[in-house]
C-alpha cells in the first residue's frame, strides 16, 4: 500500500481566538463543575475529527478572507460556548475538577497550507492511520491546566480545505461537539450578511449547562476519580497527575478502513433477521439500524480476527446517550457529557454461526439499549471496573458515534462535507458510526493491522452480497 504524507508547505498562523469582550453585565469568570458522566471519561484520549471540504470553482472567498470569517464567526460562536474557551483545571480547595473560563481565554487556533493532494487524503478506502494525523490539532496539556478544545483549518491549494478538532472527553461528548460545530456553521452564514457582534442560536444548538440536573446521590463522581487517581498518582489530586493517555496501544503501521451500508443492506439485513425469527410464534422484532449495523460489523469484526477458541467471549459495547432516559430527563441541548459505557457478551462460536449469528447478535444489543430505558444508571458505579474484566483476554468490539448525530449535516455555505474522519479511533481501538454522506446509510470507519482489515473487507462486502 502506498503511504502519501502531506507536504505541509507551512504553517500560516496559530493564533487563540476569545470570546468577544463581555458587556458590563455578563460575567467574568465562568466555571462548571464536573459530573460523574465527565468524570468517567477523565483519562480517555481527546475525540478527534476532521470534516474535508471541497470548495467550488470560482470559490466564494479568497483564503484570506475566507479566514477571516472564518475566526470572526468562531469567536461570537464562542460566546455562546464560554467553557470550550477555558480550560481544565484543579483549585487546590476543590474535591475534583472544574472546567474554567476568565476573561482572555480562548481557543488554539492553528492554519497550515499544504499542497496534499486532496482527493486522496478526503477520500475512502483503506489509508494508513499516519496520513491524517497533520490535519488533527494537538491538545497540548500544561501543568497546572488543560485546554478544553483545539482547531486547526488546512488549506488544499483553493481546492479545498479540512477542519480538525480536538476535544478534551472529560467536558465534551459527541452530541455536544457537534452541536458546537453547527452553531459555528449557523453563525458563519448569519455574518455573511449582517456581520453584528452578537447572533442568536436557535433552540435546538443553544446549550444548556444547567449542572444541578445531574443527581448524583451515590458520589459516583468522586468513585470515578479516586479510581483514575489510583491509575496514576494517588498523592497527587492535581491536572498533572490526571493528563489523559495520550495512546492507548494502536501501532502507526495500522491502517483505517471506511465501509458503508446502504439503506438496501440495511432492509437486507433487517430481512434476514426477520426469517430467522419466522419459526416462532411471537411477532418477530424490528431491529433499528444501528443495532443491526453494529451486530453485522461485529460479526465481520470476529472473523477476521480469526480467533481459534469457538468459546472465546466476546464483548459487544457500546455508548449510549442518556439525556432522554434520566429521570428526570435532560434537555436534549445539555452541553457536556451524558451518557454511559455498556455491552453484552457473545461467544465467537455464537457470532460465527452462519445461520444464527446476526439474531443473536441483534438481539443481545438490542435488549441492552431496551434495558436502558428501564434502568438506566443501573451498574453505573461500577462502569470503569468493567472495562478492566473486559481487557482481561477478552475480543473487544466497541462502537462510538452515532448516525444521529449527522456529522454529514455540517455546512458552513459550500455544501456538506466530502468526508468525515473521527481519527481517535486509532488511539482507542473502537469502531466508528456515522450518517451517509448522501443522507442516507450508514459509515462505518475502524483501524485493524492490514491483513486483518483487508479480510475485514472481504467479509463485509461478501456477506452483504448473499443476504
Amino acid at each position: 500500500m502506498e503511504k502519501l504524507k502531506p507536504n505541509l508547505i507551512s504553517i500560516l498562523e496559530v493564533s487563540t481566538v476569545a470570546p468577544p469582550p463581555a458587556s458590563p453585565s455578563s460575567p467574568t469568570h465562568f466555571s462548571l463543575p464536573f459530573t460523574y458522566f465527565d468524570a468517567l471519561f477523565l483519562k480517555i484520549p481527546p475525540t478527534e475529527r476532521i470534516f474535508f471540504y471541497s470548495l467550488p470553482d470560482p470559490p466564494l472567498f479568497n483564503s484570506n478572507s475566507l479566514l477571516t470569517h472564518l475566526k470572526h464567526s468562531l469567536s461570537l460562536t464562542l460566546q455562546h460556548f464560554l467553557p470550550l474557551a477555558g480550560n481544565l483545571v484543579w483549585p487546590p480547595e476543590s474535591p475534583k475538577p472544574i472546567v474554567r473560563y476568565s476573561p482572555g481565554d480562548g481557543v488554539s487556533l492553528t492554519v497550515v497550507e499544504t499542497d496534499a493532494d486532496f482527493t486522496h487524503f478526503s477520500g475512502t478506502g483503506i489509508r494508513p492511520v499516519e496520513e491524517c494525523r497533520p490535519f488533527v490539532p494537538e491538545l497540548p496539556a500544561a501543568d497546572d491546566s488543560v485546554p478544553v478544545m483545539a482547531l486547526q483549518i488546512t488549506l488544499f491549494q483553493n481546492r479545498g480545505l479540512s477542519i480538525g478538532i480536538s476535544n478534551h472527553h472529560a467536558f465534551v461528548d459527541g452530541k455536544s461537539s457537534i452541536m458546537f460545530l453547527k452553531s459555528w456553521a449557523y453563525i458563519f452564514k448569519q455574518t455573511l450578511n449582517k456581520p453584528e457582534s452578537s447572533i442568536a442560536l436557535p433552540p435546538e444548538l443553544t446549550p444548556f449547562f444547567d449542572r444541578s440536573i445531574i443527581k448524583d446521590p451515590k458520589g459516583i463522581d468522586m468513585l470515578y476519580i479516586d479510581y483514575w487517581l489510583k491509575k496514576t498518582n494517588p498523592t497527587d489530586p492535581s491536572i498533572k497527575s490526571l493528563k489523559y493517555f495520550p495512546n492507548l496501544g494502536v501501532p502507526p503501521e495500522m491502517v483505517r478502513g471506511t465501509f458503508k451500508f446502504t439503506r438496501t443492506d440495511i432492509e437486507n439485513l433487517r430481512k434476514a433477521t426477520t426469517k430467522e425469527d419466522e419459526s416462532k410464534p411471537s411477532k418477530p422484532t424490528r431491529y433499528s439500524s444501528f443495532v443491526l449495523a453494529f451486530a453485522y460489523i461485529s460479526i465481520c469484526a470476529v472473523k477476521s480476527a480469526r480467533i481459534e477458541q469457538k468459546n472465546k467471549r466476546v464483548y459487544l459495547g457500546f455508548y449510549a446517550d442518556w439525556r432522554a432516559r434520566l429521570d428526570p430527563a435532560v434537555p436534549a441541548n445539555y452541553f457536556g457529557n451524558c451518557g454511559g459505557s455498556h455491552g453484552v457478551f457473545a461467544e465467537v462460536g455464537e457470532l460465527e454461526d452462519e445461520e444464527k449469528g446476526l439474531g443473536i447478535a441483534s438481539k443481545r444489543i438490542d435488549e441492552a439499549i431496551k434495558g436502558l430505558d428501564e434502568n438506566v444508571t443501573k451498574g453505573a458505579e461500577e462502569s470503569l471496573s468493567k472495562w478492566e474484566k473486559v481487557e482481561e483476554g477478552i475480543k473487544f468490539v466497541g462502537v462510538v458515534g452515532s448516525p444521529r448525530l449527522g456529522v454529514y449535516e455540517l455546512d458552513f455555505g459550500w455544501g456538506r462535507p466530502e468526508n468525515v474522519k473521527m481519527v481517535s479511533i486509532e488511539r482507542t481501538g473502537s469502531i466508528s458510526l456515522a450518517d451517509g454522506r448522501g443522507g442516507d446509510g450508514i459509515e462505518v470507519s475502524l483501524v485493524l493491522s492490514q491483513p486483518e482489515m483487508l479480510c475485514f473487507a472481504s467479509i463485509f462486502s461478501d456477506g452483504l452480497k448473499t443476504l
